[in-house]
């Protein structure tokens, strides 16, 4: 805003002189020598840049070196803006002249009869031309004395350009002119970058991060000791489709795994939005949460469209660039607190029908997962889509770890995230069948166990 009022207030400065002007200021412009093969021709324009003059006046020619006076022409009284184009003919065999020398002219007018010589405006009253080459004379013909050459009137017969009588008639030579092309320009450059960004803000559509509400039931007075109850307690836990290593002898993992109606992964899924940010023991970190351009999710959702497709090598090339975009806006929000621990959130979406959501309960045996449970929850559709998110914890800044150690480890981390989560599974090969005592043996459930004493009560 204080750039536009300089602005403003330069262009408005810029005219008080013209507003001041009470005098006329006659000027010389645009001096031309058209060709001709026994006199010389300079041609010209006088301008009145002030107020209208009332008595006329004379535009002198002199040779430049020697002051010689070789041609006259009257300019008649030219009003305010006015201007009048005066052509002096100048004889090849003038006294001064000589046939073949290169020669400067010097033009006055209206020099102290128009304007006083000490005016500080009677700088641009006077001017050279050009060097001008004398012709040589082919005929003979009589000496002739300089003449002066007639000068139209200030409504001369063949009317001068349309530009000349408009009151909007620019001179580039005129400073004032200069200034206000300038402040013209200034303002229009303004109005423009106005314009595209209320354009921007009209048509443009940020990116966002709704809120999430998981699809499946959650009901809090279901008993815990049966296998639903528990089941449905672990779907809380269930963060992502991924199951880290190492893990340790004991410990059990809940995941969440997200296919088609053929059972692929990801078949039918739509990646809809990314964030990532920071977290602490009260939950995000607002300032440091970044939503991911739609760039990065329409690569990420060509990824989970073709990841059948794609084999692993692939795969990461294709979400390196994802990774590259979504952490050039994070890393200059994280720069306080970098020690913090980085959660990526990622929606994903599908049609009621087409996808499935299965969840599984992993034990580590032998430092290896090994799955003890799987089901699908009991959903409520209110509408045709199916919405899921995936979040995975990636480590902050670790005690000392350089800022382009840490920078480079998390770019690194987060490709490998999302090629996993993009990538197929390997195709499972069945053992081979063992006959052994447990075969065909129910898994022991809180449920089974209750049956089992019941009925030992009974006998």
């Amino acid at each position: 805003m204080r750039k536009r009022l300089l602005l403003l207030l330069l262009v408005l400065s810029s005219t008080f002189p013209l507003a001041a002007q009470q005098a006329p200021d006659y000027s010389i412009r645009n001096i031309r020598t058209p060709p001709s093969e026994e006199e010389i021709v300079i041609q010209f324009e006088v301008v009145n840049n002030g107020a209208a003059a009332t008595v006329p006046t004379t535009a002198n020619v002199t040779i430049a070196t020697t002051g010689q006076s070789v041609g006259v022409a009257e300019v008649a009284p030219l009003g305010a803006n006015e201007q009048s184009t005066i052509e002096v003919r100048i004889p090849a065999n003038s006294p001064g002249l000589t046939a073949g020398d290169r020669v400067l002219f010097l033009i006055r007018v209206g020099i102290g009869d128009i304007e006083p010589a000490n005016s500080n405006t009677v700088g641009d009253n006077s001017a050279i031309t050009p060097a001008i080459t004398v012709p040589e004379v082919t005929s003979a013909a009589p000496e002739v004395v300089p003449t002066q050459a007639s000068t139209p009137a200030p409504t001369p017969a063949t009317p001068p350009p349309p530009a000349a009588d408009t009151p909007f008639a620019i001179d580039f030579t005129n400073p004032l002119h200069i200034a206000l092309l300038i402040g013209a320009g200034g303002v229009l450059l303004i109005l423009i970058w106005m314009l595209t960004v209320i354009l921007r803000l009209l048509f443009s559509q940020p990116p966002t991060f709704t809120t999430w509400q998981p699809p499946y039931v959650f009901t809090p007075l279901m008993n815990p000791n049966t296998t639903t109850g528990r089941r449905q307690l672990w779907q809380q836990h269930a963060q992502s489709d991924t199951l880290p290593l190492p893990c340790a002898p004991g410990n059990f993992m809940a995941r969440k795994v997200l296919i088609g109606m053929n059972g692929a992964k990801l078949a039918g899924w739509r990646v809809t939005a990314m964030r990532i940010s920071q977290y602490d023991m009260y939950g995000r970190v607002a300032r440091s949460q970044t939503i991911a351009p739609k760039s990065v999710v329409k690569r990420m959702d060509w990824a989970v469209r073709k990841s059948a497709k794609l084999s692993p090598k692939r795969v990461e090339r294709t979400v390196r660039p994802a990774a590259k975009r979504l952490l050039r806006e994070f890393r200059k929000r994280i720069k306080r607190n970098a020690s913090l621990p980085i959660a990526l959130d990622i929606r994903l979406k599908g049609t009621h029908g087409e996808v499935r959501i299965v969840f599984e309960l992993h034990q580590c045996i032998d430092n290896h997962w090994q799955m003890v449970d799987q089901w699908e929850p009991e959903m409520t559709i209110l509408s045709g889509s199916l919405f899921e998110n995936f979040t995975y914890s990636l480590h902050g800044q670790r005690p000392g770890e350089k800022k382009r150690q840490f920078y480079q480890r998390l770019q690194n981390e987060l490709t490998q995230v999302l090629a996993a989560m993009v990538q197929q599974p390997p195709p499972q090969v069945a053992p081979p069948e063992t006959v052994t005592d447990t075969m065909k043996m129910q898994p022991v459930t809180a449920d089974t166990v209750n049956t089992e004493v019941s009925q030992e009560s009974q006998e």
